[in-house]
């Protein structure tokens, strides 16, 4: 499902386009892989006939330069050979992928199921240092200082309500936004976005990231950032652009492709309504770590809310007018023409 919402759309006569995700860079980030995350536990509890199975969490801040070692271990999720890349383990020996870059000529191409590649990769320290000089990457896991600032933005998302947006919590939190002056800037990844580099690999590039069996925890933790947020302004789905933000990503729009249909607007709520809570996260989403009532509360170059411009709830006045002024140049053009 994650490839399907995420991989460049297949046109006809080989052109492609990578502008459309349905699940990325955009402000239908934290509610798409809400219902991919429901989904997946689901699916899980089902197998294992357990109904009280939940998805745990990984707290990628607890070690700034490797996994959680009781996660990436032998025992759980495996642990990375230095040498080649793949990742060993308990449950990782015999772990294949599918639908990766390789397999699909570079996106160029759809997806074949049975088209399936043994080993699991990840980044070697020796490939996070050659991202370091080459690329200019931050390859160190994202801090609770990190999280703290996001966890500052009132504003859930501003226009272009896309990865192009600054001074918000969902741009912050998906990772395209500097955790220190709020903006987006160039080649600066943070938060979620952020673990996806470091652990690389099939993790590294969007499309084949659920391959890992690491990726529902560390969403898992995005996730719970997001719940944090949502209890401590207390805010609903009249927050979200209705017509203004990418393909798939307004509120009324369904998160594509799953099944059964939801939208954005049904999926931008408190956790407790979908059956689940984060046993550390109080009722005002507040837990062990955070920022204390009188710390400091910069939002680094952004302005403080209250100086924020009162945005329009939704675009409609806006597509109103615009449908107003077209009717009007259409007759005023066939009266001319009479």
């Amino acid at each position: 499902m994650h490839y399907y919402a995420a991989s460049d759309t297949i046109l006809p006569h080989d052109i492609t386009e990578s502008d459309i995700d349905f699940a990325h860079d955009g402000q239908g980030f934290p509610s798409w892989h809400r219902l991919y995350l429901l989904a997946w536990e689901r699916t899980l509890q089902e197998v294992g006939n357990d109904e009280e199975f939940a998805l745990p969490f990984w707290d990628w801040t607890g070690n700034p330069t490797q996994c959680d070692p009781t996660i990436c271990s032998e025992e759980l999720l495996g642990v990375t050979n230095q040498t080649t890349g793949i990742v060993r383990g308990k449950y990782l020996d015999n772990w294949y992928v599918l639908c990766t870059r390789e397999q699909t000529f570079d996106l160029t191409e759809p997806c074949e199921p049975d088209d399936r590649r043994d080993g699991l990769k990840r980044n070697t320290d020796d490939e996070k240092e050659k991202k370091v000089k080459e690329q200019g990457y931050t390859m160190t896991f994202p801090t609770k200082k990190d999280v703290n600032f996001a966890l500052r933005f009132e504003t859930f998302d501003l226009p272009p309500f896309n990865k192009e947006s600054s001074c918000n919590f969902r741009n912050i939190l998906e990772g395209y936004v500097s955790t220190k002056t709020g903006f987006r800037l160039p080649n600066v990844h943070g938060l979620h976005n952020r673990v996806h580099i470091v652990v690389g690999g099939e993790m590294g590039d969007v499309p084949s990231a659920s391959n890992d069996p690491i990726f529902p925890l560390h969403h898992a933790f995005v996730d719970r950032i997001y719940e944090k947020w949502l209890r401590k302004f207390n805010k609903d789905a009249n927050v979200l652009s209705t017509y203004d933000a990418p393909i798939g990503h307004n509120r009324h729009d369904v998160i594509v492709p799953l099944f059964p249909v939801y939208t954005h607007q049904q999926m931008f709520k408190k956790s407790f309504e979908f059956g689940y809570d984060y046993q550390d996260v109080d009722e005002k989403g507040r837990s062990p770590g955070d920022e204390k009532e009188d710390e400091s509360k910069s939002l680094g170059d952004c302005p403080q809310a209250k100086y924020y411009p009162n945005l329009p709830k939704s675009a409609a006045p806006g597509k109103l007018m615009c449908w107003w002024l077209m009717s009007v140049m259409l007759v005023w053009q066939l009266l001319l023409a009479d």
